[in-house]
C-alpha cells in the first residue's frame, strides 16, 4: 500500500490513471454486465459501442462525427426497411489514447455519450467473444458537406452560452480582435507529433509545409483588410512577416485548448494543408480551402472547395513526373516518406506564385462570383481522369472540388 502511495505522490496523474485502469479489471464480472445487458435488450434497443482515436485532434473530431453520421444513416435505412419496428437506437463512444484537447472532449461529451475507455474495451471484447459485435448494419460515410444542414445528418458540436460570455469578456488577444471577421491558416510540422514520440513522424514528413510559404496568401488578405490568424501548437518555425492584421496565435502566450477550438469554429474560412485542426472548422461547417495537399488518396477535404495538390518530383531528373507515368501510378497511393524514398520520389511544395493566385481564387470563390471557362473545365476533367472513381478511397467525391485553375494551366502538360 505504501509503495503505491509513493508512486502516486512521485508520478502524479499518470500513475493514478495507470492504476485506475488496472483496477477496472478487478471488477471484470461487474463490467461484463453492461455488454450482457446490451445483448438482452437487443430486441428493443440497438446499441453500438465505438472506439475513437482521441490523440490526433483531426481524428478525434472527424471519427466521432462521421461514426455518428454513419450510425444515423444506418438507423434511417433500418426504419425504412422495418417501418413498424419500435426499436430504440443508441451509439456509445469510448476514447483510445490520450486526450489531445480537453475543450473538444468537453464539447463532444455534451453532444454524445462517452464511457470510460476500460469499460468500452471490455464491452467490445465480450460482444466479439459472444459474436454479437458486427459491422453488418453499419454504413460508413467518408465525406461530409459543410453546407449539408439536414437535421438527420448534420449534428455539429456547440459551445455553451457561458463560453460566449467568456469570449466576450476576453475578446481581444494582443492586437487581434476576435469580434471582427478573420480567417485561419495552418501549416503542418513534425514537432507537434515528435514531442510525444521522437522519430514517429518521419513517415508523414512529406506532408510538412513551411509557414513562410503562406506569406503571399496572408499578405493578400491583409491588404484587403481581413485579419489572418496562424493556428497550430508547438510550431518550430517562425514566420518572416509582420502586419497589424496578422496574429501568430501559435507562437503567442494566448494559445490554449479553448481557443484552439473556438477560433476555427468561428472563422470566415480556414486555409490549410489538410491536417488535424482544419477538421474542427469542418465540424462547425466553416469552409476550408487547401494548398500543398498530398496525397489525394489520403487527405480528407471538403467537396465544395478549391485546392492545390503537391507535385511528385523525380529525384533523378529533379523535375515533376507526368500523371501517365509508371512512377505516378505507383506513388499516388503511398502514405509513407520511406516508400517514396525507395522510388526516388518526393513531393514539392507549391510555389509563391501558385499560393498567391490561389489566394485570389479563394477570394473570388468565397466572396465573389467564381466560375470556370470551358477550357478550364476541360483541364479539370483531364486532372480527375487520373483519379478514377473508387468507393474505398477518400477522393471518391473530390471531383466536386475545384483544383486551382492557375495551377492546372501552369502544369497542363503533366495531367494530359
Amino acid at each position: 500500500m505504501i509503495f503505491h502511495l509513493k508512486q502516486l505522490f512521485n508520478e502524479g496523474w499518470p500513475a493514478l490513471r495507470r492504476k485506475s485502469e488496472k483496477l477496472i479489471y478487478v471488477f471484470f464480472p461487474i463490467l461484463v454486465f453492461l455488454p450482457l445487458l446490451i445483448i438482452m435488450l437487443r430486441k428493443k434497443f440497438f446499441i453500438r459501442v465505438v472506439s475513437i482515436s482521441s490523440d490526433p485532434i483531426g481524428h478525434f473530431s472527424i471519427e466521432t462525427e462521421l461514426n455518428y453520421l454513419a450510425f444515423k444513416n444506418s438507423v434511417e435505412i433500418f426504419k425504412k426497411r422495418y417501418p413498424n419496428s419500435k426499436r430504440k437506437f443508441f451509439i456509445i463512444f469510448y476514447r483510445s489514447g490520450r486526450i489531445c484537447n480537453y475543450t473538444l472532449y468537453r464539447l463532444l461529451k455534451q453532444q454524445f455519450i462517452f464511457i470510460h475507455p476500460s469499460i468500452g474495451k471490455v464491452c467490445i471484447k465480450v460482444l466479439r467473444f459472444l459474436n454479437f459485435y458486427s459491422n453488418a448494419p453499419f454504413v460508413f460515410i467518408r465525406n461530409r458537406d459543410q453546407k449539408d444542414t439536414r437535421p438527420s445528418l448534420a449534428n455539429p458540436i456547440k459551445f455553451s452560452p457561458q463560453d460566449y460570455v467568456f469570449v466576450k469578456k476576453n475578446g481581444t488577444l494582443a492586437q487581434f480582435n476576435i469580434n471582427n471577421p478573420y480567417i485561419c491558416v495552418l501549416n503542418r510540422e513534425s514537432t507537434y507529433h515528435e514531442q510525444f514520440s521522437p522519430g514517429i513522424d518521419y513517415h508523414n514528413s512529406y506532408r510538412n509545409v513551411d509557414i513562410n510559404d503562406f506569406v503571399p496568401l496572408i499578405d493578400f488578405f491583409n491588404r484587403r483588410g481581413i485579419q489572418v490568424v496562424r493556428m497550430g501548437s508547438n510550431m518550430s518555425k517562425d514566420i518572416h512577416y509582420q502586419n497589424s492584421l496578422f496574429f501568430d496565435y501559435s507562437k503567442s502566450g494566448y494559445r490554449s485548448d479553448f481557443y484552439d477550438i473556438f477560433l476555427p469554429a468561428h472563422c470566415d474560412f480556414f486555409v490549410s494543408v489538410g491536417t488535424g485542426l482544419d477538421m474542427i472548422a469542418s465540424q462547425f461547417r466553416r469552409p476550408v480551402y487547401y494548398c500543398n495537399i498530398a496525397p489525394l488518396s489520403h487527405t480528407q477535404i471538403q467537396t465544395r472547395t478549391i485546392f492545390i495538390p503537391k507535385l511528385l518530383v523525380s529525384n533523378h531528373q529533379n523535375a515533376p513526373i507526368k500523371s501517365d507515368s509508371i512512377e505516378f501510378n505507383q506513388a499516388r497511393f503511398i502514405l509513407r516518406t520511406e516508400l517514396l524514398d525507395e522510388l526516388s520520389l518526393h513531393y514539392t511544395s507549391n510555389t509563391s506564385d501558385e499560393i498567391l493566385n490561389l489566394a485570389e481564387e479563394i477570394f473570388t470563390f468565397h466572396y465573389g462570383n467564381f466560375y470556370l471557362t470551358q477550357s478550364q473545365l476541360n483541364l479539370q476533367e483531364k486532372f480527375w481522369a487520373n483519379f478514377p472513381y473508387n468507393s474505398n478511397l477518400h477522393f471518391r467525391n473530390y471531383h466536386k472540388a475545384v483544383i486551382s485553375p492557375y495551377f492546372l494551366n501552369k502544369h497542363a502538360d503533366l495531367f494530359t
